[in-house]
C-alpha cells in the first residue's frame, strides 16, 4: 500500500464517521424540536461515532467501496428509531425528519468547502479531511435518496403515500441492505460477460454531479 492511498484511506474514514454521527445527531434533534424524544431517550443525542456505528453500513460497506478503488464511498448508521405519531405537526414534521438526513449532509458539504477557502493553495492533512468531507457527505445525500426504505427517499415516498400504499411499500425495507449489495457486485458479474454496467452508480452519479455543481456554487469556488 502506498502512503498516498492510506491517505485517502484515512481521510476517507474520517469524513465518513463524522458525516454519519452528525447526520444521526441532527436528525434526532430535529425529531426532537417536532416533539418526538425517542432518540433523545435512547441517548442518540450525540457526536460521539460509537453510538451510530453500523457494522454493516458504517464498517463493512465502506470497506468493500474502499478495497474496490470504488469513485463511490456510501454507507449508513445504525437505523434511529423515532415515533412519527409524536411529530407535531405530523405531515410537516415527517417530511422535514425524512428530508433532513440529505439535508445535513449538503450542509457538511457546503461549510466543507467554503473553509478551505481560509487555505486554500495548502496541501495539508485538514483540506485533504475537509476535500473528503466535501466528497463524502454529497455521495450520501445522493445515495440516501434512493427509493428504498428506510433510505431518506423511500422513507420520503411512504410519508407521501396513502397509509394503505406505504405500508406495502414498507415491505421492501428488510431487504433494502440485499438489494444494495447484490447492485454492488452485479457490475463484476456482468464484467465477467463482456457488459460493462453499474447501476447503483448510474442511479447515483447525475444527483451526485448536480449536488457537487450546486454545493461549488454556493461557496464560491464556480
Amino acid at each position: 500500500m502506498t502512503v498516498s492511498y492510506l491517505l485517502a484511506t484515512f481521510t476517507t474514514l474520517v469524513a465518513l464517521i463524522f458525516a454519519i454521527t452528525s447526520r444521526e445527531a441532527g436528525r434526532g434533534m430535529i425529531a426532537a424540536w417536532f416533539g418526538d424524544q425517542t432518540a433523545r431517550a435512547e441517548k442518540r443525542l450525540t457526536f460521539n461515532p460509537f453510538v451510530h456505528l453500523d457494522p454493516l453500513g458504517t464498517v463493512l460497506l465502506p470497506a468493500i467501496f474502499l478495497i474496490m478503488h470504488s469513485p463511490l464511498i456510501v454507507g449508513w448508521a445504525k437505523p434511529l428509531h423515532l415515533n412519527y405519531s409524536q411529530l407535531r405537526p405530523y405531515k410537516l414534521g415527517n417530511v422535514v425528519v425524512h428530508l433532513s438526513g440529505p439535508l445535513i449532509h449538503i450542509f457538511l458539504a457546503w461549510v466543507s468547502v467554503l473553509l478551505i477557502h481560509l487555505n486554500p493553495h495548502a496541501h495539508t492533512l485538514g483540506n485533504e479531511i475537509l476535500i473528503k468531507s466535501f466528497q463524502v457527505n454529497l455521495m450520501l445525500a445522493a445515495f440516501n435518496l434512493l427509493p428504498l426504505p428506510p433510505l431518506d427517499g423511500g422513507s420520503l415516498i411512504a410519508a407521501l403515500l396513502p397509509p394503505v400504499w406505504a405500508n406495502s411499500f414498507l415491505k421492501i425495507e428488510p431487504y433494502t441492505p440485499l438489494i444494495i449489495l447484490l447492485l454492488i457486485l452485479l457490475p463484476g458479474a456482468l464484467a465477467t460477460v463482456g457488459i460493462n454496467f453499474n447501476p447503483l452508480f448510474s442511479a447515483i452519479m447525475p444527483l451526485l454531479s448536480l449536488l457537487e455543481r450546486f454545493v461549488l456554487f454556493l461557496s464560491g469556488h464556480i
